[in-house]
């Protein structure tokens, strides 16, 4: 009887031994199913899904702190702004992935500082280019030469503009 109770004892082991060694997941995998048929749980970095606004106004770097979404008029209106009350605004016709030059209608772009707005005015250049639109968020660039034509008469340079996952409903 003691030789069939470690006859046993074996071939629970050898059985244990080759299951655990089946199941190790190799170094050099990253992402995947695991050995044993398991999927790997995808891993998205919280800072990949927040919402991001910013772009360089001048020589001067814009980071928005805060991030609207508004709905009038069929147009939609993105705003970012930052804790000195400076907002940079995108107002779009169309959200689907595409490039939209700024016009005087369809898609125009404001950046106001105080009591100063500068915009496009009657010929804006610039423009927004829609990357991603999932999951009831948007995504993409935009760049642009505003114009303040009622208070200073000057003109604003605004590039590398960037926005990542604004709600929009």
């Amino acid at each position: 009887m003691l030789r069939k109770d470690w006859i046993l004892a074996v071939i629970i082991v050898a059985i244990g031994s080759f299951v655990m060694v089946s199941c190790k997941k190799d170094n050099n995998e990253d992402t995947g199913p695991n050995r044993c048929g398991t999927p790997e749980p995808n891993v998205v970095d919280p800072a990949d899904t927040l919402p991001s606004f910013k772009c360089t106004i001048g020589a001067s770097l814009f980071t928005a702190d805060t991030t609207y979404y508004n709905n009038d008029f069929g147009y939609y209106s993105f705003t970012g702004q930052d804790s000195s009350n400076r907002k940079v605004i995108l107002n779009l016709s169309n959200l689907a992935p595409g490039t939209y030059p700024l016009d005087f209608d369809l898609t125009t772009m404001q950046y106001i500082v105080g009591n100063i707005t500068y915009d496009g005015g009657n010929n804006p250049t610039g423009s927004v280019i829609i990357t991603d639109t999932t999951s009831q968020r948007i995504s993409g660039t935009f760049a642009a030469s505003l114009t303040d034509m009622f208070v200073t008469g000057t003109d604003v340079e605004i590039t590398q503009g960037e926005f990542k996952n604004l709600r929009h409903n």
